[in-house]
C-alpha cells in the first residue's frame, strides 16, 4: 500500500523530514525546494508504522500547574515525560499569571498558573505522544473533571514539526497558540524566529497588542 493511500496519521513535512519520508518510502525525490514555491508536503501515515516512527520531530509541549507545590508539579513532569523515544532539548523560563477560567472573576478565586514550554525531540506520532502526555499528567494527581479547572499539571502539544493536525482528540497546532501570553513567551524563549499562521514568527506575536495587555511575569525560580 503507498503511503498517500494509507488511513492513519495526516501530516504535512517539513523539507528535511520529506526528503526523508521519500527514501524510506521510495517514492522517489521528484520534489523541490518549499523555497522555490513548492506546496506543503502531505503525507497519511498509519498509526504505528515504522516510517512515522523513524522521522526524529522537534516538538514544542507547553506546561502548567496552578494547585500545590506548583514548581515541583512542572519538574517531576518534565522528568516523567523524558523517555528513549522522546528527549528533552531545552526548557523556557517559568512565567506566572492569573487563573484562566470560564466564568469572569475566576482569575481572584483560583490560584495563578506557573507555565514552561519545552523543546523535545521525538519518534513517537502525534496520537502515541498525546497518550504518553496524559500517563505523565494522571502521574501528577491530574483531576479530569471542569473545563479549565485548577489542576496540578496539563501539558499540551503546542507544534509539532512542521504538522497540521485535526481530529476529536487532537488539534496540530494548538487552537490557543496565538492568543496566550503563558504559551507565546516562554516559547519566545525557545523558538522567536519560528514562523506561525498568518506568517508571523513568535517574537512578532509576543508584541502584538493583545499578548501584551495579559497579565504576566517572570517567576523566581527557588
Amino acid at each position: 500500500m503507498h503511503a498517500r493511500e494509507a488511513k492513519g496519521c495526516l501530516l504535512q513535512l517539513g523539507w528535511t523530514a520529506r526528503k526523508k519520508f521519500c527514501i524510506m518510502a521510495g517514492v522517489g525525490q521528484k520534489i523541490k525546494n518549499p523555497r522555490n514555491g513548492t506546496p506543503p508536503f502531505l503525507v497519511r501515515i498509519p498509526e504505528g508504522n515504522r516510517l512515522i516512527q523513524e522521522l526524529n520531530t522537534s516538538v514544542f509541549l507547553g506546561l502548567g500547574s496552578s494547585l500545590g507545590d506548583r514548581e515541583a508539579h512542572l519538574q517531576r513532569a518534565i522528568e516523567r515525560l523524558q523517555k528513549p523515544e522522546l528527549s528533552l532539548v531545552a526548557c523556557s523560563s517559568f512565567y506566572e499569571s492569573p487563573h484562566l477560567g470560564l466564568q469572569p472573576g475566576d482569575e481572584l478565586r483560583y490560584p495563578p498558573h506557573l507555565n514552561c514550554v519545552l523543546q523535545m525531540e521525538t519518534s513517537l506520532s502525534p496520537e502515541a505522544l498525546l497518550q504518553h502526555l496524559r500517563i505523565v499528567e494522571d502521574a501528577g494527581g491530574r483531576q479530569r473533571g471542569e473545563k479549565w479547572a485548577p489542576r496540578t499539571i496539563d501539558i499540551d502539544i503546542l507544534l509539532f514539526g512542521e504538522s497540521f493536525l485535526s481530529t476529536e482528540s487532537l488539534q496540530i497546532p494548538h487552537p490557543g497558540l496565538m492568543e496566550r501570553a503563558f504559551v507565546i513567551l516562554p516559547l519566545r524563549d525557545l523558538a522567536p524566529t519560528r514562523l506561525l499562521s498568518g506568517g508571523m514568527t513568535v517574537a512578532q506575536v509576543a508584541e502584538t497588542a493583545p499578548i501584551r495587555a495579559q497579565i504576566i511575569r517572570l517567576y523566581d525560580r527557588v
